[in-house]
């Protein structure tokens, strides 16, 4: 049976691997919106993009990025409760 540590060391490098693949995508994203060549590798065949097109993608890719990196920051400030005066945590 996998240990706690086992879990927690599971968790951390499959949260590498991700934001490490996230940050390639907007690497792309980013050298697509400036030169207008846009290169997504894939498993199969890569995808490629020029000229206008590319631009236009590059733009919507780190757009949608940016709007879920959006609603996850605010999300957890909305989420908070304000202190009240004289109000005690009991926990």
């Amino acid at each position: 049976m996998p240990t706690e540590r086992f879990r927690k060391l599971f968790i951390g490098c499959f949260l590498g691997v991700f934001l490490l693949g996230l940050l390639g995508f907007v690497l792309c994203a980013i050298i697509g919106l400036t030169t207008g060549y846009l290169f997504i590798p894939g498993r199969g065949k890569p995808m490629e993009l020029y000229g206008t097109a590319a631009r236009i993608v590059s733009a919507v890719i780190l757009l949608f990025i940016a709007v879920v990196i959006y609603l996850m920051a605010r999300g957890r400030k909305k989420n908070r409760r304000p202190k009240i005066l004289g109000d005690r945590d009991h926990q």
